[in-house]
């Protein structure tokens, strides 16, 4: 909307035409200020005056849900914004992307836009003839649009613009069409129609046709005594007595000055006084009422301060204007952008806060979904993992049980059936022998005690129930009895507990296959078994033999029944082992951990 005043405004030479369109640019920027949204009307307006908030204002908008007409919208004004702060080059980079847009034609309105922002683009960058082309292409695309306040904003421009090129039935064509669009509309800014009267019958005058001119005038002189507008009335009388079809004499002249000064002293601006106190001075002088003009002069140099030349009274009137005005507008334009800024920046937090409520409530539902889903996994997962170990620690019992079975078998087999056919072997040679050798008889004895000796030791070793109740050292001791060689047992054991009764019993069954195999296979002498718990909750058990270089645990060893039972009871409660020989010496060391551990 403002770019017609700013047209006006340069194309215009006459003084008071130029101050009247300042005033009214001012008063379209406090009345577009007005309203709830920034439309592209109220944006242009704070583009205008301060470009800077407007690009502000354009950076803290959320363009996430955003429509293409939005976004087309919102380029817009962008480029708007940053053709107010003169930055040309990059307002044009937007305005032809826009325009380049494959759907901006189901949008003619904003198609409509883009090419009168291109057009005032275009002058100002001193490009006129491509200015003209813009407007008359936004002018083609209002064609679909019943639109009239950017129609007559554009004929008022293009009118402008002729009178400037100095083509008067262009001009003449285009301004008339500008008013005539704005009278047939009530809802138009009559200011600013009286405005365009003010320049079309200004461009009649010149053009020599003083009726149309006078018409003109006259419509206006009426509208400025109704509304009281005193500068109106004051500028548009001295106008009009300037037409030569317009004959007043200078008795008629000095009454209609009097009767504006008596208005004017009712009038509560100093400004509009010195105004009308100026013009009217000017049209008695020039009427050669030189006493009468130099009386008004004096008065208006007493409320303007000393002005001692009519042309200075104009430039000081003028800047008491621009200065007045432009400070009380800016100031409540400011404060009404500001406010709307924060009403929209304050909507816009409650909103972002609305949708970060909102996304929160997703993701814990999601979470707890997945928690659920996980757990119900897991769960499952630790079940599975439960019967697998149940099932595998089941199967390990019942192959040391095997494997048990199988040893005792052996044992019998190898053992005590071995040593009891060696006795019926003695005791049929005394039986059939004619000549009895008593030798004979000691070594049936020897074998028998031996035999003897197995199966108490064989008895002992399978009857673990009574160490149910006893503590590992207690159980060792109770080995140690039945044992052939020099078995040492020492306990550093402080606070280390068994998982169960079968850790215990595993962990004896483990430390008899040791002793018996450094006994039968390392024909040992002398074994060394110490408890430590070094560590909370780890027992180490250092088993130590001064038999051959057995080790029990290697490829070839660990294939025998025994050292089997060994390997299933260490990999059932989780007992690591480490085999080594130094100075003649086995060693073997046990780690052994609670459940707490």
């Amino acid at each position: 909307m403002l770019h017609k005043e700013f047209i006006s405004f340069v194309f215009v030479k006459d003084f008071y035409l130029k101050t009247c369109l300042f005033l009214l640019f001012l008063l379209s920027l406090s009345s577009v200020a007005i309203g709830q949204e920034l439309s592209f009307t109220r944006f242009d307006s704070l583009a205008y005056s301060t470009p800077d908030s407007a690009l502000s204002y354009l950076s803290s908008l959320n363009k996430t849900n955003y429509s293409h007409k939005e976004e087309l919208d919102f380029k817009l004004k962008m480029a708007y914004a940053l053709m107010r702060k003169s930055e040309l080059s990059a307002s044009a980079d937007l305005l032809y992307t826009g325009l380049k847009d494959s759907l901006i034609s189901d949008f003619p309105l904003i198609k409509a836009r883009y090419y009168r922002v291109l057009g005032i683009n275009q002058y100002l960058n001193q490009q006129k003839k491509e200015a003209f082309v813009s407007f008359y292409r936004c002018l083609s695309e209002l064609e679909k649009e019943d639109e009239f306040e950017t129609r007559a904003a554009i004929y008022h421009s293009l009118g402008s613009m002729f009178v400037e090129d100095e083509k008067p039935d262009s001009a003449e064509y285009y301004l008339s069409n500008s008013i005539h669009i704005r009278e047939n509309h009530a809802e138009t800014n009559k200011s600013f129609l009286m405005l365009c009267y003010r320049v079309y019958a200004s461009f009649l005058a010149e053009q020599k046709k003083y009726e149309e001119a006078k018409t003109i005038y006259l419509k206006t002189l009426d509208y400025a005594r109704k509304a009281n507008d005193i500068t109106l009335e004051a500028s548009v009388f001295v106008s009009l007595i300037q037409l030569p079809n317009y004959p007043l004499s200078n008795k008629e002249l000095e009454n209609q000055i009097d009767s504006i000064i008596e208005k004017m002293s009712k009038h509560a601006s100093e400004n509009a006084k010195v105004f009308a106190l100026a013009l009217s001075s000017y049209a008695l002088k020039d009427r050669g009422l030189t006493n009468k003009a130099y009386d008004l002069l004096k008065l208006a140099y007493q409320f303007q301060n000393n002005i001692h030349e009519k042309s200075l009274a104009e430039a000081i009137a003028q800047k008491q204007v621009e200065y007045e005005t432009e400070l009380v507008q800016a100031q409540n334009l400011a404060l009404q952008q500001k406010s709307e800024i924060q009403e929209l920046q304050i909507k816009q937090s409650r909103q972002e806060k609305v949708l970060l409520f909102l996304a929160l409530i997703v993701v814990l539902i999601g979470a707890t979904l997945f928690y659920l889903r996980l757990k119900n996994r897991q769960d499952k997962l630790a079940f599975e993992t439960e019967l697998e170990t149940q099932r595998v620690q089941t199967q390990a019992l019942l192959d040391g049980e095997e494997q048990e079975k199988r040893r005792i078998s052996m044992e019998l087999h190898d053992g005590v059936a071995q040593m009891l056919a060696g006795v019926h072997f003695y005791l049929e040679a005394l039986k059939t022998s004619k000549k009895p050798d008593s030798k004979w008889v000691d070594a049936a004895i020897d074998i028998l005690s031996k035999t003897v000796y197995e199966v108490r030791s064989l008895s002992h070793s399978l009857s673990v129930s009574k160490w149910a109740d006893l503590s590992i050292e207690e159980a060792l001791e109770e080995i140690k009895k039945f044992s052939t060689v020099d078995l040492s047992i020492i306990s550093e054991r402080k606070n280390f507990e068994f998982q169960s009764q079968e850790q215990k019993l595993g962990l004896i069954r483990i430390l008899q296959e040791l002793i018996k195999n450094a006994i039968s296979h390392g024909k040992s002498t002398r074994i060394e078994i110490e408890l430590k718990e070094e560590i909370p909750n780890e027992l180490n058990i250092q088993f130590s033999d001064n038999g051959s270089n057995f080790n029990p645990f290697d490829d070839i060893h660990a294939k025998g029944i025994g050292l089997k039972n060994i390997q299933t009871r260490m990999k059932f409660w989780g007992i690591s082992c480490n085999y080594m020989r130094n100075d003649e010496k086995n060693y073997c060391s046990l780690l052994l951990k609670s459940s707490t551990s």
